[in-house]
């Protein structure tokens, strides 16, 4: 969500699954004007939540 509070979709669709008791990490490029965008969130189990990013080079 970018600071006031509009939405910009970085990936549209599944990513993928995790099977119960399980963990899982997805990498995908962040867009140009990712430091812009404010907070992160993921649509999980149709219940949206806050997402952690983490930069890596």
């Amino acid at each position: 969500m970018r600071a006031d509070d509009s939405k910009q979709v970085l990936m549209p669709g599944m990513l993928g699954y995790v099977l119960s008791g399980q963990t899982r990490r997805w990498s995908f490029p962040a867009p140009a004007n990712a430091a812009g965008l404010g907070r992160f969130e993921a649509m999980i189990n149709r219940d949206v939540q806050p997402l952690d990013v983490v930069s890596t080079p």
